[in-house]
């Protein structure tokens, strides 16, 4: 509004059209609401305290829940599937007292760490554990059952090492059982440094296609084989001491074909080692001393390859094929045998070629019954019969041989007379 209106209308004249704008102020909602605060705050607040108590018991509830389920559950899981290693200690300071408790609870690929003790109890190993010796020497852990094997290893996979296994006693009056102390069944477990003793069985029997890996093991006083490969198993079998086996140190048949290498093999009450009933495989850089019987014998059709090996003292042939057995024969020494340091016989065929032969008791090379095969680039001396003796119904093909100090004619063809 213009001034000079205003002050017309202050002095009395005319009255203003127009008043002048009066501002309001609104009273605040919370002071319209100040009645019914009382009888608001009394309905919520029982509410508002109500919710927290529900939900702190619904809370506390489930963490006792939680807890019981722990105990209930997740312990025993989590031994069966976290816990990778288990203590067994038969003087109960251990996880276990005894090792099929421990090899039944543990998870595949756990650690079973067994302390020094004895452990009467036979064994099986159907899953991939790692079964091994707390202490070494005289304080590595004895399995030692009253009955049955020491062990029977189904898996896979898995390890048995530094142990001592001691086979199930005869008893009074009972032919041996065949009971092996380790009985290795389609598995491909690793046997390594362990002691192994097996009075009225096998030391260890691979069978029904295992291909488990045998090294650096100490087999003694087996009442039969010292290692029986059966049943076409496979697998290596290396640098193990074999000795004092009653039968054969190591036996091979049933299409077996493992590979042996570097072991010595000592001592054994038959033959050093045997191949039969069609096997095969590769029989390197090993020693076979002061075997009972023949060094190596070669049967039943049986064809292994046998290279760089060493046949000592021998109590018969140093090396004996027979029933259409075969074999390549390469590079192998073959000392002091009993009888010939080579027999071959009813059938039997070699490929043997590059050997030595020396210092048999007889002929360096006997062939009889049908023999065959071929012999050549031998060195063949100092034995105490002639060099190289062929029956007259034989058919072995010679070549390029060195015979020296042996028994004139070294090479006596078309002998009939007995050993």
């Amino acid at each position: 509004m213009p001034d000079e209106q205003q002050r017309r209308g202050a002095e009395g004249g005319m009255p203003d059209p127009y008043p002048p704008t009066v501002r309001i102020e609104r009273s605040a909602v919370a002071a319209l609401l100040a009645d019914h605060a009382p009888a608001a705050a009394a309905r919520v607040e029982p509410t508002a305290k109500a919710r927290p108590r529900a939900w702190l018991w619904l809370v506390l509830l489930a963490l006792v829940a939680g807890v019981a389920s722990a105990g209930w559950f997740g312990w025993p899981l989590y031994q069966r599937y976290f816990k990778t290693t288990w203590i067994v200690d038969a003087s109960g300071g251990g996880d276990t007292l005894t090792i099929a408790e421990a090899v039944s609870r543990a998870p595949d690929q756990a650690t079973v760490l067994v302390r020094p003790g004895t452990y009467a109890e036979s064994l099986e190993l159907d899953r991939p554990v790692h079964l091994m010796a707390a202490e070494s020497g005289d304080q590595a852990p004895l399995v030692a059952p009253p009955e049955g094997p020491c062990i029977v290893a189904r898996a896979g996979a898995g390890s048995i090492v530094g142990l001592r296994f001691q086979g199930a006693a005869q008893a009074e009056g009972e032919a041996p059982p065949a009971v092996p102390c380790l009985d290795i069944v389609a598995s491909g477990v690793l046997v390594e440094g362990n002691e192994i003793e097996s009075p009225y069985g096998p030391g260890l029997r691979l069978r029904d296609g295992a291909a488990p890996t045998i090294r650096t093991n100490t087999i003694t006083g087996a009442g039969g084989p010292g290692v029986l490969v059966s049943a076409g198993a496979r697998g290596a079998i290396l640098d193990n001491t074999i000795e004092g086996a009653g039968g054969p140190g190591i036996v091979v048949r049933g299409g077996s074909a493992p590979e042996i290498i570097g072991n010595v093999i000592a001592d054994s009450g038959a033959a050093g080692v045997l191949f039969a009933e069609a096997a095969g495989g590769r029989f390197e850089n090993n020693v076979v001393r002061s075997s009972a019987g023949s060094g190596i014998e070669v049967g039943t059709s049986a064809d292994p390859v046998v290279t760089g090996n060493r046949i000592e003292s021998a109590g018969q042939a140093g090396i004996f094929v027979y029933d259409l057995g075969k074999g390549r024969f390469r590079d192998n020494a073959v000392v002091s045998s009993g009888y010939s340091g080579l027999v071959i016989a009813a059938g039997g065929a070699p490929d043997f070629a590059t050997n030595l032969v020396r210092d048999s008791a007889e002929h360096g090379i006997l062939a009889i019954g049908r023999g065959g095969g071929v012999i050549g680039d031998n060195t063949v001396r100092d034995n105490k019969g002639h060099g190289i003796a062929l029956a007259k119904d034989t058919e072995v093909e010679l070549g390029g041989n060195t015979l020296e100090g042996n028994k004139e004619p070294q090479v006596f063809d078309g002998w009939v007379t007995g050993f």
